[in-house]
C-alpha cells in the first residue's frame, strides 16, 4: 500500500478485491458486507482511491484500508454483537457495513458531535440502505463521543474514528461489555484536543470476567 501515491481502483468491486488481496479483508462475511455498501454514496471525491477524502466541516472519511483494518479486528465480535457503537461516524459509511455484519435483531449506534454530519450520514445511508434506519438497526445521534453514550451501554463492540486520549479510552472501556472488543487510535499522554501527539492504533478486549487487555 502506498500513501504517497494511493491506489486508485476503477469500481467498488475492484476496491474490495484490492483490500482482499492486501489481506485487510480475510473473512467472507466481512467481504459481503463491504460489497453491499458502495463508498461512492459517502464521498463525491475519488471514492475508490485508498486514501482519506474530505467530506466537509474540516473532516474526512478514512481510507478504505483503515476502515477494513478496523472491521477485520472487530469482525468476529460484530457477528455475535447485539449492540455496537461507532464514535465519530462522519459520513456514515461504516454504519451499514457494521449493521450487515450483525444480526437482524442487533443495533449499531453512530455518534457524531457535528450536527451537519449527522444529517449527512442519514442522507448518505438513505440512498441505498434506508431500511436499516427505518427498522432502527442504525441510529445516529448528535453527541460528544468523548463521553461515549451511556444511555444505551453496554456495547459489545466499539469503533472510534478519531484519535482519542487515554482518559476517554477508560471512559469507553467502562461502557464495553464483558467479552467485548474496541478498536481506536490512541493519543499517548495527550488530551483529545492535542493533534500533534503520537498516535497508536490499539485493539482492546474485555474477557468474561471484565479484565482488559490490548494489542
Amino acid at each position: 500500500m502506498s500513501y504517497l501515491f494511493p491506489v486508485q481502483c476503477k469500481t467498488h468491486s475492484d476496491l474490495i478485491d484490492y483490500l482482499s488481496d492486501e489481506h485487510l479483508i480475510t473473512d467472507d462475511s466481512l467481504r459481503r458486507a463491504f460489497l453491499k455498501v458502495d463508498r461512492s454514496d459517502f464521498t463525491r471525491f475519488n471514492p475508490y482511491a485508498d486514501a482519506a477524502m474530505y467530506i466537509g466541516y474540516n473532516c474526512t472519511i478514512s481510507s478504505p484500508s483503515l476502515h477494513a483494518h478496523a472491521l477485520r479486528e472487530l469482525c468476529l465480535s460484530l457477528k455475535r454483537a447485539k449492540r455496537a457503537l461507532d464514535i465519530g461516524c462522519g459520513s456514515g459509511y461504516l454504519l451499514p457495513v457494521m449493521a450487515y455484519l450483525m444480526g437482524r435483531d442487533a443495533k449499531v449506534i453512530g455518534i457524531e458531535h457535528i450536527k451537519e454530519l449527522c444529517a449527512l450520514s442519514r442522507n448518505n445511508i438513505k440512498k441505498h440502505h434506508k431500511k436499516l434506519l427505518q427498522t432502527q438497526r442504525i441510529e445516529i445521534i448528535h453527541w460528544d463521543g468523548r463521553n461515549g453514550y451511556l444511555r444505551q451501554a453496554p456495547y459489545d463492540c466499539i469503533h472510534v474514528g478519531a484519535a482519542t486520549s487515554l482518559h476517554t479510552v477508560n471512559v469507553l472501556l467502562s461502557q464495553l461489555n464483558n467479552n467485548g472488543r474496541m478498536v481506536l487510535p490512541v493519543m499517548l499522554d495527550a488530551d483529545d484536543n492535542d493533534e500533534n501527539q503520537k498516535q497508536m492504533m490499539r485493539v482492546y478486549s474485555k474477557n468474561e470476567h471484565g479484565q482488559v487487555s490490548f494489542t
